[in-house]
């Protein structure tokens, strides 16, 4: 964090920040204050850098920093959004959306909202596979994405997907 602020690279300066406060918020309740401290800080640095790509990023960590400290919902909402700036072809963050993408899918399954739940992971799948990422095709086929095919009463084309997914890996 420091290199990149006395070297006046506000983007990167608020990326590293947003990764310490996703580090802060594993702390629970008694970490939240202070991670909510980094996220502002983060969000400015990102807001005054004028990058597109750390202004989507930072929605995104947002979420991420939210899911880890047990806000679910919250992080739902921001993942939400995150997901959809980071969608945009133009920005090129693909690692970052795949990584949305899940924690989304974790919120989603924590809050019981399988029906959206579904159409993300169907979503997530379909670029996947377009774009041949065997981390993310992978990934959403296992854990909480698995609970895709569950909620339709599928568990035997569960099972397959999972056994598969991990046959590729």
């Amino acid at each position: 964090v420091l290199l990149a602020l006395n070297a006046g690279d506000r983007a990167r300066t608020a990326r590293a920040l947003a990764i310490v406060a996703s580090c802060s918020a594993i702390g629970g309740n008694r970490s939240w204050r202070r991670t909510e401290r980094y996220l502002r800080e983060a969000e400015a640095l990102a807001a005054t850098s004028r990058d597109v790509r750390t202004q989507a990023f930072m929605v995104a960590a947002h979420g991420g920093a939210c899911h880890l400290n047990g806000r679910f919902r919250e992080a739902a909402e921001y993942l939400e959004q995150g997901l959809v700036r980071l969608e945009d072809a133009t920005i090129g963050l693909v690692h970052e959306q795949v990584m949305c993408r899940m924690f989304l899918l974790q919120a989603l399954a924590y809050l019981g909202r399988y029906k959206q739940l579904q159409q993300i992971q169907r979503d997530g799948l379909l670029d996947a596979f377009a774009r041949g990422d065997v981390y993310a095709t992978v990934n959403l086929r296992v854990g909480a994405a698995n609970q895709a095919w569950l909620v339709d009463d599928r568990p035997e084309h569960a099972e397959e997907q999972a056994s598969a997914a991990l046959a590729e890996w």
